[in-house]
C-alpha cells in the first residue's frame, strides 16, 4: 500500500522522503523536522526539486478556499439524504491535518470531525482532480491498512503523524428512509469518523478513496 503524501508541518522526514508542494514534487536530503516556514521552497537544505511539473499531471491534489467558494473541479464525495452534493475538505484543528465535508449551502466553511465534536472550519483545503482516476473500496471495522493493496488517498495526519485517509460513510436522517453518504476520514486502527449533527460519529462499515490502479 502506497499514498499521496503532500509536505506537512510537524513530521519526521527521512533522506529520500518525496513530497508534493506548491505544485512541484521535492525530495529530503537530510532527515528532519518539518515546521512552520520551513516548507521545501523555502527550506533548500533539506529538499531538492525531483519533478516540478508532475503535480500538473497528478490525477487529484488540494487547493485552499474558505467559506462555500467550492471550485468547478472539486471531487464529490457524498451526498445529503436530500441529494445536495458534499465535497472532500481538509483543515487543521489542534496540530493536526483532518479529513471532513463540504457543501455550497455552507457559507462558514467545512465541517470536520474531532474530539468528539463537529467543528467548523473557514479556512480549508478542498481535493480536486479527476473522477475517472479515483475509486471508492469498502472497509469494515478499524482500518487494517495491510489488508488492502489499492493506493489510497492520504488527506492529512494526526497532530501525532499517523495518516488519515479520506473515507465515507452512510447516515440515515431521523426521520428518512433514504440515506445520505458523508465524507470522513479513517486511519491504522480507526473506524471511519464523520462529522454530523454536531457530532463526531463513528462508523464500522464504510468507504475508502483510492487512486484507480492506472493512475
Amino acid at each position: 500500500m502506497s499514498s499521496v503524501v503532500e509536505w506537512t508541518e510537524g513530521v519526521q522526514y527521512e533522506t529520500g522522503t518525496i513530497v508534493v508542494h506548491q505544485g512541484a514534487i521535492y525530495r529530503a536530503t537530510q532527515p528532519h523536522t518539518s515546521q512552520q516556514g520551513m516548507h521545501p521552497a523555502a527550506a533548500v537544505q533539506f529538499w531538492v526539486v525531483e519533478n516540478v511539473t508532475a503535480l500538473a499531471e497528478a490525477p487529484v491534489t488540494w487547493v485552499g478556499t474558505t467559506g462555500n467558494a467550492i471550485p468547478a473541479n472539486a471531487i464529490q464525495g457524498g451526498e445529503e439524504a436530500d441529494g445536495q452534493p458534499l465535497y472532500i475538505a481538509r483543515g487543521w484543528i489542534e496540530g493536526g491535518l483532518h479529513v471532513g465535508k463540504v457543501s455550497r449551502n455552507w457559507w462558514d466553511g467545512a465541517r470536520i470531525s474531532y474530539g468528539g465534536k463537529e467543528i467548523t472550519v473557514r479556512d480549508y483545503e478542498i481535493l480536486i482532480g479527476s473522477l475517472s482516476a479515483i475509486r471508492w473500496v469498502p472497509a469494515r471495522g478499524p482500518l487494517r491498512v495491510e489488508n488492502f493493496q489499492e493506493t489510497f488517498i492520504e488527506g492529512g495526519r494526526e497532530a501525532s503523524g499517523e495518516p488519515l485517509f479520506v473515507a465515507r460513510a452512510k447516515i440515515v436522517p431521523r426521520g428518512e428512509s433514504r440515506p445520505g453518504v458523508h465524507p470522513g476520514k479513517a486511519g491504522p486502527g480507526l473506524t471511519c469518523h464523520v462529522a454530523y449533527g454536531g457530532e463526531e460519529r463513528m462508523f464500522e462499515q464504510y468507504e475508502v478513496l483510492v487512486l484507480n490502479r492506472a493512475q
